[in-house]
């Protein structure tokens, strides 16, 4: 009877936290989504998608020191390119441009494949005034996407912009207009 009570209860543990975090990820409401959420890390605290998701759902609810919290964790146990490129997205929500460029840093170190995470190094180099290294990270974007985003254009003309290659950035603007006629492209190219 004993054994079997030590075999049941578990069971029962992992089926409703497995219910829970069904319920969670089909929740559209934030708040909702992580008291569900926070209930299954109860019932499994090494759950570490829960704690994905319910990082997810605190900085999509602005809560991004929660959020952060939440990705560290996951960070110390199984690190992952995700979970530092939504770490490094909450970091730079709270304006901590030098945690959100480590982290996006090591996202990109873990898969040479994540774009988004080398366009997102690249922003925060370009805030951070490192716009060397930003020029150099967005001309590696650009050679994946091609010519089809006229912001990246844009961000690393105004990169050669502050460091006075005025030449480079005109042609960096230039390049934005024709991809996409806009009064903001033609402005900033003057």
């Amino acid at each position: 009877l004993i054994l079997t009570l030590f075999v049941f209860i578990p069971l029962l543990s992992f089926a409703q936290a497995n219910k829970q975090y069904r319920k969670a990820l089909r929740s559209t409401e934030s708040n909702e989504k992580i008291s569900l959420l926070s209930e299954v890390i109860k019932l499994e605290p090494k759950n570490l998608d829960a704690y994905f998701q319910r990082g997810l759902a605190k900085n999509d609810s602005g809560d991004y020191y929660g959020a952060i919290v939440d990705y560290s964790k996951i960070i110390v146990e199984q690190p992952d390119a995700d979970t530092y490129y939504n770490r490094g997205n909450s970091r730079y929500s709270i304006k901590d441009f030098a945690g959100a460029k480590e982290d996006y840093a090591k996202a990109y170190m873990l898969d040479e494949n994540f774009i988004d995470a080398l366009y997102s190094l690249a922003c925060v180099r370009y805030d951070l005034e490192e716009y060397e290294r930003a020029i150099t990270d967005f001309t590696k974007v650009i050679k994946v996407v091609a010519s089809s985003q006229p912001k990246i254009y844009t961000l690393r003309a105004s990169a050669f912009k502050a460091l006075e290659k005025y030449t480079e950035a005109a042609k960096d603007y230039s390049t934005a207009i024709l991809i996409e006629p806009s009064s903001d492209h033609y402005y900033n190219r003057g």
